[in-house]
């Protein structure tokens, strides 16, 4: 298994971004050079070798005054930079921005693992077949073909088998570009920091047996596909839950409500006594139900579902 991918976040000045540069990627990727260039909400982007970025210097909001500025710093690494750098530095980096008192996250981490026993057709195939169990759903399936595309190795047609939103904290992509077959988990946000907080407390030895440990809680297949047995092996399936998206989605609605409204509402009732607020509010909420609501569906589906209980 290696790192395909990797990016986080942390919440420190930017001097602290470029002495973990000097610490950790320095000695594999060179100076950080000014690209001139700002974007992801950054007013400046610096670049290194195989495409590894530094963003920093976040563009601050001009519609309010007298607001703390914030600092953060973001780091990306491409798979051609994540091929540069030795694995333990990966580990050795959670370590110490845990250790560091600093506010961070990891915001996405691919697992790749070369050379495994089945195409992406055959994998498409035993999806179809209904061999698998998989938290997916069934309807993300999608495979892209390119019969005359050349391979890196020469040889003619390319395809890339999908399965999970790409949108949503994890996916799996089967493809063989590289003339062999190579299995990415593509983990983000929350799932990324959970998994790659998981995997970076082993030595590296034990990586890749963790890592396939969390591909089999994402999706299994049963003996019908002989290769994949093969592929996994003995790997445990990984016990790690996390929050939906739907759930955070709805904690930060409510983490906005104490931070904005609530002072705005504690004043309201105060002044028109809890009884009459209370029937001002709910009127309110009625016509609300009577706008558009469709930015919240994802959020709606929990009512759909029964709730957060």
């Amino acid at each position: 298994m290696r790192i395909h991918w990797f990016s986080f976040t942390v919440h420190a000045p930017e001097s602290f971004g470029r002495d973990i540069w000097q610490k950790f990627f320095f000695h594999s990727l060179g100076d950080l050079v000014d690209s001139n260039r700002k974007g992801r909400g950054f007013e400046n982007i610096d670049v290194a070798l195989n495409e590894a970025k530094f963003y920093y210097n976040p563009i601050q909001s001009k519609t309010k005054e007298n607001v703390e500025v914030k600092e953060y710093f973001h780091f990306e690494f491409t798979g051609q930079s994540c091929d540069a750098i030795a694995p333990e530095y990966f580990a050795k980096l959670f370590e110490f921005l845990s250790a560091s008192g600093h506010r961070f996250a990891i915001k996405r981490i691919d697992l790749a693992f070369d050379n495994v026993p089945f195409t992406p057709i055959e994998f498409c195939k035993a999806i179809l077949n209904e061999f698998c169990t998989t938290l997916a759903k069934r309807e993300s399936l999608s495979i892209v073909q390119a019969p005359y595309a050349p391979r890196e190795d020469g040889q003619l047609g390319c395809e890339t088998c999908y399965i999970g939103d790409k949108s949503s904290m994890r996916f799996i992509r089967v493809y063989n570009l590289r003339g062999f077959t190579r299995l990415e988990m593509v983990c983000r946000d929350e799932r990324a920091h959970v998994v790659a907080e998981d995997i970076f407390k082993y030595e590296y030895s034990r990586w890749d047996e963790v890592a396939r440990g969390h591909v089999v809680q994402y999706i299994r297949f049963d003996e019908r596909f002989g290769q994949w047995v093969s592929f996994v092996g003995s790997a445990v399936s990984a016990n790690i839950k996390i929050s939906s998206a739907r759930v955070v989605s709805l904690s930060r609605m409510e983490a906005w409500f104490e931070r904005q409204v609530s002072v705005a509402l504690s004043v309201y009732v105060e002044v028109w006594g809890e009884y009459e607020a209370n029937r001002r509010l709910k009127s309110i909420i009625r016509k609300a139900l009577s706008r558009d609501r469709s930015r919240y569906s994802a959020v709606l589906q929990l009512a759909n579902a029964g709730g957060m209980l």
